[in-house]
């Protein structure tokens, strides 16, 4: 007599898995090929799936990503929020599309925005403090920002803002981090 429930090992762990039985007994069949071998993947189909999903491979994939955090030095107005924008290339950047944003509030000794789960490559930071809250970076008649500013690696503006490589920096697999200065 056959047991209810199949052992298996995955990542250090013991798995129990319900057997399904299809059909008479084994032995006792009177299949044609094709139908004994579409039994048979009926049978494994829950070891399959739990050991792709409680695999070490899965686990191998989330520890590849990266986490970054992204302080602002010291803003000057206690005040407001900081929007943080992050972009993965320069026509992201150009356009300005970010892959990822966050806001925090500027009333922190520190204020740090943490994005999780990036895949490693080059990234740039856009921040600005939105000092009157209205989530938008304000600007004088002549289009220049009244409100703080500041890019990744401190990149400078040059009549707007600098190009994405200058403000590139790279994210590996696990813990990254910028500061950035607002102006």
């Amino acid at each position: 007599m056959s047991q209810p429930f199949a052992t298996a090992q995955a990542c250090g762990r013991l798995v129990i898995i319900p057997v399904v039985r299809c059909g008479p007994p084994l032995g006792l069949t009177h299949r044609r090929p094709q139908q004994q071998g579409i039994a048979m993947l009926l049978k494994i189909a829950p070891l399959v799936l739990a050991a792709a999903f409680l695999s070490p491979a899965h686990a191998q994939v989330q520890s590849v990503l990266g986490d970054l955090t992204v302080s602002v030095a010291a803003p000057e107005a206690k005040q407001g929020a900081i929007l943080v924008a992050l972009f993965d290339s320069a026509h992201a950047w150009g356009v300005g599309k970010p892959v990822r944003v966050a806001t925090v509030s500027a009333a922190g000794a520190a204020p740090s925005a943490n994005i999780a789960g990036l895949p490693p490559g080059a990234y740039a930071v856009r921040a600005f403090q939105d000092v009157n809250e209205n989530g938008k970076l304000d600007a004088n008649p002549f289009g220049l920002p009244v409100e703080p500013y500041g890019f990744s690696r401190d990149a400078r503006p040059n009549m707007g803002p600098p190009a994405f490589e200058a403000a590139a920096f790279t994210v590996t697999a696990g813990a990254n981090a910028q500061t950035i200065h607002l102006h």
